[in-house]
C-alpha cells in the first residue's frame, strides 16, 4: 500500500491518545497491543506500564508499580527510559529505580525484582538508559554505572540469575546485543574504552576490543 508522507494533527492520524507521566521508552507492538512505560510522582517513584489496542487506541489496562530507589534521571525521561521486551506471553520491563519486571499480556505481575535493592541503587548521573533484550527463555540486562557494573542474564520465566558478571566500566547508556557466531551465541557490549563479547550461556568475557570512549551511547548492531 501507498504509505502518506505528510502528518499534522489530524491528517492521516487513525488515532491519538494522551499519555501521562515522564517517559522517552520505546513503545512494543505485539498483535494487536502496544505497550509502553512512563513515571511519575515527586521522586518519579510511580512506575507504569500501559497497554493499548492498536487498532483503537483505546486503553486496555494499565498496571502501576511502586520504584525502590529513585535516583538520578534525564527530566523528559524519568524512570522509564529504557524500552521493553516481549515474547508474546509477558511483557519485561527495566526502569531507573532498579525494579525488573515480568507482567503477563492482562498486565498481572508474574515476577518483580529490585535491582537496586539486590546490587545497590543505579547510579549514572542522567538515569539508567540500557534496555533488556530478551533471546528464548533469557532476558539480558547490562547495567553500567558509577558503582560496580554487571551484565545480567535472567531466566525470563521464574525472574531467577542464570548468571552475573561483573564488568570492568563505568556510566554508559547502551543496551547488548546478541549476535550468533557459529554455534555459539554472544552477547555483545559497548562500554568504558572497550567493546566486549561475553558468553551467553555462562557468561565469562570471550574477547574485548579497544577503542571506545569513556561514557558510551550508542548501541551495537550488526551487519
Amino acid at each position: 500500500k501507498k504509505l502518506p508522507l505528510v502528518w499534522s494533527d489530524t491528517k492521516n492520524v487513525r488515532w491519538k491518545v494522551k499519555l501521562d507521566g515522564a517517559g522517552v521508552s520505546q513503545p512494543i507492538v505485539w498483535e494487536d497491543r502496544i505497550f509502553l512505560t512512563a513515571s511519575d510522582g515527586r521522586l518519579n517513584d510511580r512506575l507504569h506500564v500501559y497497554c493499548y489496542h492498536r487498532a483503537d487506541g483505546r486503553l486496555l489496562w494499565h498496571t502501576r508499580l511502586f520504584g525502590t530507589a529513585p535516583t538520578d534521571l534525564y527530566p523528559p525521561g524519568g524512570m522509564a527510559v529504557p524500552t521493553p521486551a516481549t515474547d508474546g506471553k509477558n511483557v519485561y520491563t527495566l526502569f531507573g529505580t532498579g525494579e525488573l519486571v515480568a507482567l503477563d499480556l492482562d498486565g498481572k505481575p508474574v515476577w518483580i525484582r529490585s535491582l537496586a535493592d539486590e546490587y545497590g541503587p543505579f547510579r549514572n548521573r542522567w538515569g539508567m538508559g540500557t534496555s533488556p533484550i530478551l533471546v528464548g527463555e533469557t532476558l539480558y540486562v547490562q547495567v553500567d554505572h558509577w558503582s560496580q557494573s554487571y551484565l545480567l542474564a535472567v531466566d525470563a520465566g521464574s525472574g531467577a540469575n542464570r548468571w552475573k558478571t561483573d564488568r570492568p566500566a563505568s556510566v554508559n547508556w547502551t543496551s547488548p546485543l546478541a549476535v550468533k557466531v557459529k554455534d555459539r551465541l554472544e552477547i555483545v557490549t559497548f562500554g568504558t574504552n572497550f567493546v566486549r563479547s561475553y558468553d551467553a550461556d555462562k557468561g565469562h568475557e570471550l574477547w574485548r576490543v579497544e577503542g571506545m570512549h569513556f561514557q558510551c551511547i550508542p548501541s551495537p548492531v550488526v551487519m
